[in-house]
């Protein structure tokens, strides 16, 4: 007689295994069914492996299996590495210090691309350790070093003196988020969205965890050579602050196993999981209010609610693997539409701030987030309406968070280069506004070109100042060269020193003591200590008193300030700029005035007011400069 099975599914027709296994296979015998509300079906593109199939086991075997652990597989297994990673940090720390030691033998153009590379080049390779394979972490950290090379050498000659050679902020930010991104796409193996989920969290807690212990660390070390320095003089304590940062980077690493970022990053995968619908509301709130026209939300609160909103959305999507509560599920279905209007805002917002006052480097940057943000939202949006239909929910966002990592890439690679230089758009298009009139000579931020526009405004002021056709351009453009920097005033000494007078009387004490950094027309050598002028009186309103004419230029273009004393106050009274004067480019004109070659006359054609109903109305006509004597 047959033996009847204990149960019917112990019959041989469910001793069964799928052709097509899970993307995470849990280790089970016999897995719970999961609830109807959380299943989702995944579309994929699996290989097909042929996997044998399990005997069947007696049921007090099954009975006795543990619940399912799913297991997350790693690129590559952690090995002992603290010796490779300790070296990688003494070559760091040894080759900076020396580079800092041979800088002044150095070409500045060289230097700074060598400093790009030591800096951050030996940090790729060192994350990647163990992480990554070794020949595509070599590649990657040769391709990046070439990069950062090139960086490097082209940001010294873009800046000039303004930061000496030592790369700039705006660089240093892009280049750690091209970094960054490169990396966690190198740790994580290729076609595994759970792999470049885990990849990135643990990138950023590392990241996080390092620049911490580093910033420590450097804190430390100049506590301990400031003090080492005040005792001992003669010792040279200052070389070993780079070695020491170097090497407290590379104990961060090497405590930062895998076991260490797991915890963490659940935990901070929960925390910003947490945070979605709170940021969703404010959101929603921020977008209602725009809409209505109650409130235009800024740009930069725009790029903010944006940005964080989505990754909110993947700290509550994960890797695509976990099933997600019903309300995690319709919170990024939510998210993911109200970013296109999010995103529409900021574009506005953008619009209209470059309409009234043109491109600058900042805004070039908002743009290209801005950019960045439309294209999010719109792969989003298109993830939860495909949703709608079946599949995965919000599982389309795998595909689009690879592709747009790669376009980020791309993005800060042009703008980081000379192709899409942000600093050289902007001086381009400030100047090109004060070319087409959109902005008046008088109104134009001269001062912007030359402490923020780097070579390229530099250059640009010294083509205005050469202008013939446009004099008031040139007055403004060679008064923002010859300015000093913020905070120089010279002294009333040192200004009478420097203007030279043409007659026989003396300089009143009220006109040197006077401020004038923030006087509209002021001539240079009243701001600054290194520039001269020469000085004339004349009385040129007719009112018996002389009026100061501060000349300063050459004789290729020269330009004046009338400086006139206000009597109201006193007979000592404040002076201020009563006019200014632009002379024509003619040869000889300023050593003319220097030897008395000039006169007061009456203006020709003077023109009779009219008298309307009882008011007196003076002809307006436009003020064109003298010619040049024709020889």
């Amino acid at each position: 007689m047959t033996h009847e099975p204990d149960h019917w599914t112990d019959t041989p027709a469910f001793n069964w295994t799928p052709e097509v296994p899970m993307r995470v296979e849990p280790k089970f015998e016999a897995a719970p069914l999961a609830d109807a509300e959380d299943y989702e079906p995944r579309f994929e593109n699996p290989v097909l492996v042929e996997r044998p199939v399990p005997a069947a086991q007696p049921r007090s075997t099954r009975q006795q299996a543990k619940r399912f652990v799913i297991t997350e597989p790693e690129a590559v297994q952690p090995t002992p590495l603290f010796l490779p990673r300790l070296l990688v940090g003494l070559i760091q720390g040894a080759g900076l210090t020396l580079l800092f030691a041979a800088r002044p033998a150095m070409d500045p153009y060289v230097f700074s691309a060598a400093m790009m590379v030591g800096l951050f080049a030996p940090l790729l390779f060192l994350s990647g350790l163990g992480r990554a394979r070794i020949t595509p972490l070599l590649l990657w950290t040769l391709f990046a070093a070439a990069l950062l090379a090139a960086a490097g050498f082209y940001h010294h000659g873009r800046t000039l003196t303004s930061d000496s050679g030592h790369p700039g902020f705006a660089l240093i930010g892009l280049t750690a988020l091209f970094l960054f991104i490169g990396q966690a796409l190198v740790e994580a193996r290729a076609g595994d969205y759970s792999s470049h989920y885990r990849s990135a969290w643990r990138l950023a807690i590392r990241v996080f965890i390092c620049v911490a212990i580093a910033g420590l660390a450097w804190a430390a070390a100049g506590a301990g050579t400031g003090w080492m320095r005040a005792h001992y003089p003669a010792l040279p304590y200052g070389v070993f602050i780079i070695p020491i940062v170097a090497l407290s980077i590379v104990l961060a690493a090497q405590l930062t196993g895998d076991r260490l970022l797991g915890v963490l990053q659940s935990g901070v995968v929960f925390v910003f999981g947490l945070g979605l619908i709170p940021l969703l509301l404010l959101t929603m709130a921020v977008v209602g209010l725009g809409a209505a026209n109650i409130w235009q939300p800024s740009l930069a609160i725009s790029l903010g609610l944006g940005f964080g909103l989505i990754l909110c959305i993947n700290a509550s999507y994960r890797d695509g693997t976990s099933m997600r509560p019903y309300w995690r599920r319709r919170a990024e279905f939510a998210g993911g539409l109200v970013l296109l209007p999010l995103a529409l805002i900021a574009g506005t917002a953008l619009a209209v701030r470059v309409a009234q006052h043109g491109w600058s480097d900042n805004r070039i940057f908002a743009a290209a987030c801005a950019l960045l943000l439309a294209g999010y939202a719109l792969t989003y949006a298109g993830s939860a309406l495909i949703s709608l239909g079946g599949g995965g929910w919000m599982q389309r966002i795998e595909g689009s968070n690879l592709a747009l990592a790669f376009a980020g890439l791309m993005l800060v690679l042009v703008l980081a280069s000379p192709i899409a230089d942000p600093v050289r758009l902007a001086v381009e298009s400030q100047s090109l506004r004060l070319d087409q009139k959109r902005v008046t000579a008088d109104a134009f931020d001269y001062v912007w070109l030359r402490d923020h526009g780097l070579r390229f405004g530099r250059d640009a002021l010294t083509q205005m100042a050469a202008s013939k056709t446009q004099p008031l351009v040139a007055r403004g453009a060679f008064l923002a060269l010859t300015a000093p920097p913020a905070g120089l005033r010279p002294t009333p000494t040192e200004i009478g020193a420097n203007i030279h007078v043409y007659s026989g009387k003396g300089l009143p004490a009220a006109l040197l003591k006077q401020d004038w950094s923030a006087a509209q027309g002021a001539p240079p050598c009243l701001t600054n200590a290194s520039l001269s002028c020469d000085g004339f009186f004349a009385d040129i309103d007719g009112d018996g008193r002389d009026e100061i004419i501060l000349a300063y230029g050459n004789d290729a273009r020269w330009w004046a300030s009338v400086m006139k004393q206000d009597t109201a106050v006193g007979p000592h009274g404040d002076w201020r700029v009563a006019g200014t004067l632009a002379a024509p480019s003619c040869p000889g004109g300023l050593t003319a005035l220097r030897s008395g070659q000039f006169a007061l006359v009456q203006p020709n054609n003077a023109w009779r007011d009219l008298v309307v109903g009882g008011v007196r109305v003076p002809v307006a006509r436009p003020k064109m400069p003298a010619g040049c004597p024709l020889s």
